[in-house]
């Protein structure tokens, strides 16, 4: 987020100025020029004989109240936006008036002490952070899912490296200073330096789920672009909800914030999967043909590659999981078939014993498996109405089916439909409907 809290040698913060507060009639507890001293104490504490090295001047709390209180609860206090750093001016919120709203305690820890030094504390996924007011925007914003850990009610802790891309936020690199000590260093606050996260996974919950939606049993609603920070591409692979403006994450994820690959399992065709919950959408579209294997209750072994095309299903791409130990290659783990090359077989105990008649094995090389036209995976699938024109008898409704489905060709008319599709007749020869999907009845 950027929060650089650090002042150079010769940087004012809250230094004198023309204040941007709405009090341009009246008395300005920022402007230098009213008076010889410190007014509202946040003015420079530079003399015509002054240098810079001087430093800053600390603020007078009895001062406060002649200017405009701002954030929630009024715990912060508009101050003059020249008058700050530009780092933390871009950070903390403006006042309606004019200025930026600084948080109270800030403004309190330097009247008092000369200086502001935010508590260290343990922020999401167990990360370093410091105590930082939710009068700042980005806090304010996220206080939900920041951990208040040991800070003030009003206050939540705000990680050193953001866990979720590893990149620093600026908050741990300097603390703001004032009178004496203003310009002095400290070796506590060093810039955080990023830490294998994978290796130190959160033992619990980094966000209290409490304070979320559920959104499918196990699984609670979280923010789009939270989840896309901690798994970039999830939205391809998770179901919406919150209207749209977050993503369904199983808590298997939330629990540990994504830094734990799921466990590895046997899937369909013996291939390397991981578990998976079924809440998510392509586990739950597939579920009466993925195996449980060693997955726990509410989970199933989805496959790494994809058995029809080789490519990589997401499932073993997560934050931390090394991927499967064969590389999804592009090579279908399942024999192709079908005159067109568009169907695949497909182990038997996968298909349901209802429609194995239905099906050849003549195509597939491995006999414990049957020839399963790609298009008719689909549940929904319905053949393309057609008449057919038999060599002997009547015409007859129909609809277009794979010609290497089982059926009876003799009695069946090719030429009605597309190359490699046969018009397969709704009625049977007593009057009966034959099930051909797509078909009245059907």
């Amino acid at each position: 987020m950027g929060l650089v809290l650090s002042c150079g040698e010769s940087t004012e913060i809250m230094g004198g100025g023309t204040s941007n507060s709405p009090e341009e009639d009246g008395y300005n507890p920022w402007n230098t020029d009213q008076a010889d001293t410190t007014i509202g104490g946040f003015g420079s504490s530079e003399t015509s004989n002054s240098t810079p090295e001087m430093g800053i001047a600390c603020p007078d709390p009895a001062e406060l109240a002649k200017v405009p209180t701002c954030c929630e609860n009024n715990s912060g206090h508009c101050v003059p936006s020249e008058s700050m750093p530009d780092g933390f001016v871009d950070v903390v919120a403006t006042c309606e008036g004019g200025g930026k709203c600084v948080p109270d305690s800030i403004i309190m820890s330097l009247a008092e002490m000369g200086e502001f030094k935010p508590k260290t504390c343990q922020s999401v996924l167990g990360a370093e952070g410091r105590c930082l007011s939710t009068c700042v925007p980005e806090v304010g914003t996220n206080k939900d899912l920041l951990p208040q850990d040991i800070c003030e009610a009003d206050e939540r802790c705000t990680p050193c490296i953001n866990p979720l891309t590893n990149e620093d936020t600026g908050i741990c690199s300097g603390d703001i200073s004032c009178g004496a000590n203003s310009g002095e260093s400290d070796d506590s606050n060093k810039q955080s330096m990023p830490v294998d996260l994978c290796a130190n996974p959160p033992s619990e919950s980094p966000i209290p789920l409490d304070t979320l939606n559920v959104c499918c049993p196990d699984a609670h609603c979280l923010p789009q672009t939270i989840v896309e920070a901690m798994q970039p591409g999830a939205s391809k692979l998770l179901g919406s909800c919150d209207g749209g403006s977050g993503l369904c994450v199983p808590d298997q994820i939330l629990s540990t914030g994504g830094l734990v690959p799921p466990d590895t399992c046997t899937s369909v065709g013996g291939a390397e999967g991981r578990c998976l919950s079924t809440c998510v959408p392509a586990v739950a579209d597939k579920a009466d043909k993925l195996p449980q294997d060693v997955c726990d209750a509410g989970q199933l072994c989805s496959p790494c590659c994809d058995p029809f095309t080789g490519e990589s299903t997401g499932a073993c791409d997560t934050t931390c999981d090394s991927g499967p130990e064969q590389v999804c290659n592009g090579v279908p783990l399942f024999q192709t078939c079908c005159a067109n090359g568009q169907g695949h077989c497909v182990d038997k105990t996968l298909i349901p014993d209802d429609q194995e008649s239905k099906l050849h094995k003549k195509y597939c090389d491995n006999k414990e498996q049957l020839c399963v036209p790609d298009e008719m995976q689909d549940l929904n699938y319905k053949g393309t109405p057609c008449i057919g024109h038999p060599l002997f008898g009547d015409p007859y409704q129909g609809v277009c089916l794979p010609q290497c489905l089982k059926l009876p060709e003799f009695f069946m008319d090719k030429k009605a439909c597309p190359e490699h599709y046969i018009c397969a007749q709704c009625k049977g020869p007593f009057g009966g409907n034959t099930g051909a999907p797509g078909c009245p009845g059907a």
